[in-house]
């Protein structure tokens, strides 16, 4: 599983809420750090926030769809309007506003592996 999250303490509560799960999760922090790691990976989920320092997580799945290759992707954001949860779907994307909690992430994680 890859997060790719600007917000450190989110990243780490994340991987400390999927602690014991049969995970293994990557940071990123911008999307660049974040075409880095797909170049060279492919994980089953991505976790990609919408609000990044180098753009929105959006924008570089419709631009780059082919690094994602197969990967179950959930779009988290804090701006959870509802154009930007339908571009989402349009774009195949699950669609997940934060703040959530552990049974939430949970369910978002079943959902999609």
């Amino acid at each position: 599983m890859l997060i790719v999250d600007d917000e450190l303490d989110f990243c780490a509560l994340v991987i400390l809420m999927l602690k014991g799960e049969s995970f293994q999760i990557e940071c990123a922090h911008t999307l660049f750090e974040a075409s880095k790691f797909l170049r060279k990976d492919h994980p089953e989920i991505i976790l990609l926030d919408h609000n990044l320092p180098d753009g929105t997580g959006l924008d570089y799945f419709n631009k780059n769809r082919k690094d994602f290759d197969e990967a179950k992707i959930v779009l988290i954001t804090a701006d959870p309007s509802p154009d930007l949860k339908s571009q989402a779907e349009a774009a195949g994307l699950e669609f997940a506003p934060k703040p959530f909690g552990l049974k939430k992430i949970k369910d978002i994680i079943r959902t999609v592996a």
